[in-house]
């Protein structure tokens, strides 16, 4: 996963994520397998909070970052996995509210 802050023009590698694979074959493949951006934080600098489903720091979950992915924050918990989740979208109104698809449980919403 990158990170632009000028259009497109450099980016950045974000180096919290651990390997989409696990230890398989190809452990440098890193990322999120969701990506959703959402209104930002009330007086945060950047334009919008983004959202991932991913893995960071071994530990699979939905996480949002008001700093442009310098820090993640998890948003979900042990006990609410979705059943998994097949799609995601953030809330350009509502500050922290999300919209995934669970895996056989139809459309649930967090804040």
């Amino acid at each position: 996963m990158y990170h632009s802050v000028d259009s497109g023009a450099s980016w950045t590698k974000l180096t919290q994520f651990a390997s989409v694979f696990g230890s398989n074959a190809w452990p440098d493949l890193q990322g999120a397998s969701a990506i959703a951006l959402g209104k930002a934080k009330s007086g945060s600098p950047y334009s919008a909070a983004v959202y991932v489903v991913g893995t960071i720091n071994g530990q699979w979950g939905v996480y949002r970052s008001d700093d442009g992915g310098a820090t993640w924050s998890r948003h979900n918990d042990d006990a609410h996995q979705f059943g998994g989740i097949g799609v995601m979208a953030a809330d350009q109104n509502v500050y922290g509210r999300i919209y995934v698809s669970g895996t056989g449980r139809g459309l649930l919403y967090s804040n």
